[in-house]
């Protein structure tokens, strides 16, 4: 599919970035994916139209981005090599946690749907990546979970930290470095709204700003 597109590599990461935009907000706009991409509205709005003559998303002036059943397909064929990528460089490599999601970004669009298979079931048809994230199917489908953001959870509560953002790299070390990963388990020892803050303790007690917080999925214990 992708090669007879002849998508270039900045192209997939339009779609997947479009994606995840309407995964995580409901709805994609050019000036929201321009601050996701880093990109000028501009330069993202002459792609996108380079993108609706190929069929992979629809665009009216002033509206949102929306992709087609095409342009999904592919995106979560991209997001899909990129969590096996992942996976299989930390597992069977040991590679660096940190490095894991830059390294994935650069080979994502590299590999085979037949390679991403052959990766899959070595690995033992895993579900999640090692932030946590669901690893898409090869028809696309995503395993169901029911975890809620750090953020909603109230002062004493228990938890078990599923998924984090891996996108922005000091994050993720920091996350790393304070031991809030998936499989660890913490508790919340204070949560001040008005502050904008809470304090949670896993290894150590950790502070995190609250919009730090509603990145880290979790599931109430």
């Amino acid at each position: 599919m992708k090669e007879k597109l002849k998508l270039t590599p900045v192209m997939e990461d339009y779609l997947k970035n479009i994606y995840y935009e309407i995964e995580e907000k409901g709805k994609c706009s050019i000036v929201e994916l321009s601050k996701r991409i880093g990109t000028k509205p501009s330069s993202v709005s002459e792609m996108v139209d380079r993108l609706e003559q190929k069929g992979l998303v629809k665009h009216e002036r002033y509206s949102d981005i929306k992709l087609t059943e095409i342009g999904k397909k592919i995106a979560l064929e991209v997001i899909r090599h990129h969590r096996l990528i992942e996976l299989y460089l930390l597992k069977s490599l040991g590679y660096d946690y940190e490095k894991l999601h830059n390294e994935a970004e650069n080979l994502e669009h590299y590999i085979s749907s037949d390679l991403a298979k052959a990766i899959y079931e070595f690995l033992g048809k895993p579900k999640f990546d090692p932030h946590g994230h669901p690893i898409p199917d090869e028809k696309g489908n995503l395993p169901k979970t029911e975890n809620l953001p750090l953020s909603e959870l109230l002062t004493n509560d228990n938890f078990l930290v599923v998924e984090i953002p891996d996108s922005d790299k000091k994050l993720t070390k920091f996350l790393y470095e304070n031991s809030i990963v998936p499989n660890n388990k913490g508790k919340v020892i204070e949560k001040n709204e008005v502050a904008g803050y809470m304090k949670i303790l896993l290894e150590k007690e950790v502070i995190l700003s609250l919009e730090i917080s509603k990145l880290i999925k979790v599931k109430k214990l």
